[in-house]
């Protein structure tokens, strides 16, 4: 059976949903070759395609190992610096779980969970919602210097999407900021188009 994994944010809209092959990983593989081995031409630029996965992770990650193992060429393992960085976020299976994917798959953490130094290495970034500091915004400071001691970035899910919230997150040490607004949000902090 081929293994398709369709992607779409709610399961009505399944039934016309693109595939992450056609939507994502043919389009970076024709970036890949146009820049010579890099996805882009901006030098030592290594994007990530982070996978939310909303099905049981038993099932969908060997589907999904086997629909990358193509791809090998353009993905991030330990050592390629110009590659796209695969991170599986959602329904990631148990931490202890990881170690059993390929290398070059990676897993979305967060700040309340535990890893043993191997597992850690096997953490893209570390994430959380939004809302869990809504009322206490000071503590998203506090989870930032945990995390960057681990040596990992932090992003927040659910955050207001407008440039206050994003200057606020930036100065409470956000490393990633969730933006449906990627042009602007560029634009705002001084980036290339």
């Amino acid at each position: 059976m081929e293994d398709k994994i369709l992607v779409a944010h709610d399961t009505e809209e399944l039934v016309s949903a693109p595939g992450l092959e056609d939507l994502y990983l043919k389009p970076i593989q024709k970036l890949f070759k146009q820049n010579r081995g890099r996805i882009s031409k901006v030098k030592d630029y290594a994007p990530v395609l982070m996978i939310d996965i909303k099905s049981e992770a038993g099932a969908t990650l060997p589907a999904l190992v086997r629909l990358i193992e193509p791809y090998l060429k353009m993905i991030h393992p330990v050592k390629r610096k110009n590659g796209v960085q695969i991170i599986i976020s959602g329904n990631r299976g148990s931490p202890e779980s990881w170690l059993q994917w390929p290398e070059w798959l990676f897993f979305d953490g967060r700040p309340n969970e535990s890893y043993t130094l191997e597992v850690l290495q096997r953490v893209g970034l570390i994430s959380d919602s939004y809302s869990k500091y809504k009322e206490a915004p000071g503590e998203i400071f506090t989870v930032a210097n945990r995390v960057h001691e681990q040596g990992k970035l932090l992003r927040l899910w659910g955050a207001p999407d407008e440039a206050p919230s994003w200057d606020r997150l930036k100065t409470l040490g956000m490393d990633i900021i969730n933006t449906d607004k990627v042009t602007e949000c560029r634009r705002y902090f001084g980036g290339r188009e």
